[in-house]
């Protein structure tokens, strides 16, 4: 049997909702793992950290909650990254 493997790899995905001042270690507000459930805040970074090269998607909201902003960027600055 000939099995051909594409050489293509797929990029998982992990969802995780952080908000950015948890993310930034200003706050330690647990975070949302998707299909987890809630973690603490070191995870929620940690996992973010783990992920370098992936797409993160953001929403920005307002006091209210309510989005007023989403974007995509490639990558994570390992600048910023570097000193959480």
């Amino acid at each position: 049997m000939n099995v051909h493997r594409s050489k293509t790899s797929r990029k998982g995905v992990v969802d995780i909702r952080v908000d950015l001042r948890t993310l930034t270690e200003m706050t330690e507000t647990p975070e949302e793992l998707a299909g987890y459930g809630p973690v603490i805040a070191d995870i929620a970074r940690q996992v973010a950290l783990d992920q370098p090269n992936a797409e993160f998607r953001f929403a920005v909201t307002g006091d209210d909650g309510q989005i007023v902003h989403v974007g995509t960027t490639t990558g994570l600055n390992t600048t910023v990254a570097g000193n959480m």
